[in-house]
């Protein structure tokens, strides 16, 4: 099934056509208001929904017959939330971010596509908000951040079941005061490749990076150069897992201690035991503000800004 979307002549609507994949036939057709719904539109466990933008209830329809289905009233969903929002076991789920202060929006809660009914909700509860939601094959975690009356704040990393609706109390792992992860987005939900993630600590004299693992929980840390910049991790490029090794691009530590765009380090590290075991300098091309990425290609590693990437030489495996 493919959903197409196109702007009508009269740009108060546009017109969405529902295409089976082998053939390309049309299934259907529907006209929708523009300042009604958004142009984003989720599928997903054999229904499609409009998403309001506020003024009338979000639609559910059957997504091979394009018969509607009921209506769900959320009211107005900020963009975070509808971007992070996704249709899992007939459910649509939608997570609220950073709602410390809002106590009756600090919650994530799913709606039921049958009845448009709501299926659960999880509260974070007094001191506690929703920062991101991880997702790896069939698994959902979230990463919530803990800011208790007394004592520093916190983060912690717990598997939610999306059939029945619960958060697990055990926490996966949890990173103390100035722990944050690395290469994600804030405040949206991320599907990941690899269940590993690593994470920038404060050690006692200079930073460091800790692995850890979605299932396993922490696996090693190790220490990293006070001459590179790792203030805020979430800018920086995912890090990459392979069978044996774990690679890691730091940009240097300019001046005022703000990033040198012009001058990465290519750090990698034994996976099992994060023993350094190769740095490489690199100034890569591209715009000078461009996001970084670093990947992989066979046996090599390949890093870049923007559009433009180069091939760096050749990984563990």
């Amino acid at each position: 099934m493919i959903d197409v979307s196109s702007r009508n002549e009269s740009q108060r609507d546009f017109i969405q056509v529902g295409l089976e994949t082998s053939s390309g036939t049309e299934l259907w057709r529907r006209r929708v208001l523009s300042n009604a719904y958004h142009h984003h539109t989720l599928l997903g466990s054999g229904y499609q929904v409009l998403i309001s933008m506020g003024s009338h209830p979000s639609q559910v329809f059957d997504l091979f017959s394009g018969t509607r289905g009921p209506t769900i009233e959320t009211g107005r969903l900020n963009s975070a939330s509808l971007n992070a929002s996704w249709i899992e076991d007939g459910k649509w789920i939608i997570p609220t971010f950073a709602r410390l202060a809002v106590p009756s929006k600090n919650h994530i809660e799913a709606y039921d596509l049958l009845s448009g009914q709501r299926a659960w909700r999880v509260p974070f509860g007094p001191g506690r908000e929703l920062w991101r939601v991880l997702k790896y094959q069939d698994d959902t975690y979230l990463e919530v951040y803990s800011s208790p009356a007394e004592g520093p704040r916190f983060m912690s990393v717990h598997q939610l079941d999306v059939k029945r609706g619960r958060m697990e109390d055990r926490k996966r792992f949890g990173l103390p005061e100035g722990g944050l992860l690395i290469g994600l987005d804030k405040r949206a939900t991320i599907r990941l490749k690899s269940p590993w993630v690593f994470a920038r600590i404060n050690l006692p004299t200079q930073s460091g990076l800790r692995a850890l693992h979605l299932r396993e929980g922490k696996r090693w840390e190790s220490p990293i150069s006070s001459n590179l910049y790792m203030v805020r991790p979430e800018s920086l490029p995912l890090p990459i897992v392979s069978q044996d090794a774990v690679a890691v691009a730091l940009p240097k530590r300019g001046s005022r201690g703000q990033p040198d765009l012009t001058t990465y380090y290519i750090l990698t590290f034994s996976k099992d035991h994060g023993r350094p075991t190769s740095d490489l300098m690199v100034r890569p091309r591209g715009p000078k503000n461009s996001r970084s990425h670093l990947s992989a290609l066979g046996p090599w590693l390949v890093f870049g800004k923007g559009n433009s990437s180069q091939i760096l030489g050749a990984s563990s495996r």
